[in-house]
């Protein structure tokens, strides 16, 4: 083999196809997230799935984790991007998933951490603390 030929593979291997690079990413990531899978939320759904099982009984499983709330890291990642951005944060589509998963009891957490901390951040507005308690009463 000449050398003019293992280096041109050589080459080749490590400046593979940026699309091959990221279909192999892809293909990593689906394989990672089907072995992380839940399993006991798994089982839960599928025995929601079940035809005995009313539309109704569905919904309140389902919305069980609304009443018991978000993860901790939701809420700060909540209380930091209303804090860092203000009122313009709820124009962004992640704060306001972000409000949608915490529980009543968590906002108004964030209420209070966000009146403490309003004399440091600009950010932080009468306008956005009406808005939030707003977004609380509904």
């Amino acid at each position: 083999m000449s050398v003019a030929t293992a280096d041109n593979r050589r080459f080749h291997q490590r400046h593979r196809d940026p699309q091959d690079t990221f279909e192999e990413a892809c293909r990593r990531a689906d394989e990672k997230r089907r072995r992380e899978a839940d399993p006991e939320r798994l089982m839960q759904l599928r025995r929601l799935l079940d035809d005995s099982v009313s539309l109704e009984r569905c919904c309140a499983e389902l919305n069980q984790r609304h009443r018991d709330g978000a993860p901790q890291s939701t809420v700060e990642a909540l209380v930091y991007e209303l804090r860092t951005h203000g009122l313009a944060a709820l124009d962004n589509l992640n704060c306001r998933r972000r409000l949608v998963d915490v529980s009543d009891r968590q906002l108004r957490d964030v209420l209070a951490e966000l009146i403490r901390s309003q004399a440091r951040c600009v950010a932080i507005t009468n306008e956005l603390l009406i808005a939030l308690d707003r977004v609380r009463q509904r």
